[in-house]
């Protein structure tokens, strides 16, 4: 019976993999003597469960590696309804676009969730079952599609002094900031270089042979489409990122 549920457990993480927003930040030596500053606030060492903008954050004097929270809605009528994020929950609601105080059915979501570094479950030998069960769900049903890379640190100078980091465009970018580019990736600045990850999801599921996904830069998403034509959406059962 414990590793049926562990195997339910793992099967719950494994199908909301993706979305990640996902970086960390590197601290010079002698930097950071009272915590990690992100966004201009002071976190203090250890674990952060919650920022002020939705991130779960492990703080050391080494560094700071954060990841989000929010879950992204998929799957909704995008006709009818509209997703809005709610910094009280850390997620998005789906609403109506004609009356925004009611809400709309989700069919499913995306979400990023990561075990930090620093964390250690209390029984061990439970969690060394779910995280078995993890691990064989991972190889074997949900490759996810989450595109991250790094970049060596480029650094760009400002008054004869190294302020950040240039990237492919030549623009600079201050220490400690983050920014999505015009190809819908989430990056961070690092005294290392620069952290990215896509921002979207890839819808996957639906009829292939019929259909066709399109991806719009503007709104940094994927739609489903006839391929004969592209005014009618197809149905995507799931979306992974």
């Amino acid at each position: 019976m414990k590793n049926f549920l562990a195997f339910i457990v793992a099967m719950g993480i494994i199908v909301t993999l993706g979305d990640a927003y996902c970086f960390s930040k590197m601290h010079k030596p002698g930097e950071a003597t009272k915590g990690c500053t992100l966004d201009g606030k002071l976190y203090p060492f250890g674990e952060i469960a919650r920022t002020e903008n939705c991130f779960r954050c492990s703080c050391s004097k080494d560094g700071m590696r954060c990841c989000s929270l929010f879950h992204t809605p998929v799957n909704y009528d995008k006709e009818n309804c509209k997703t809005v994020f709610n910094k009280n929950s850390c997620d998005y609601d789906v609403v109506q676009i004609s009356d925004p105080s009611k809400l709309c059915p989700i069919y499913s979501r995306v979400a990023a969730y990561r075990l930090s570094p620093y964390w250690k479950p209390h029984n061990s030998a439970r969690m060394k079952t779910i995280l078995a069960s993890l691990l064989v769900l991972a190889i074997s049903v949900t490759p996810s599609n989450a595109d991250c890379f790094s970049e060596p640190l480029n650094p760009g100078m400002s008054h004869g002094e190294q302020t950040g980091c240039l990237d492919s465009n030549g623009e600079l970018h201050e220490f400690g900031t983050h920014w999505t580019n015009t190809d819908c990736y989430y990056c961070f600045c690092t005294w290392s270089g620069i952290d990215c990850c896509s921002t979207f999801v890839r819808p996957v599921g639906y009829d292939e042979e019929k259909c066709v996904s399109i991806f719009n830069k503007e709104t940094c998403t994927y739609k489903v489409v006839e391929k004969e034509d592209h005014s009618k959406e197809c149905p995507a059962y799931a979306a992974v990122g």
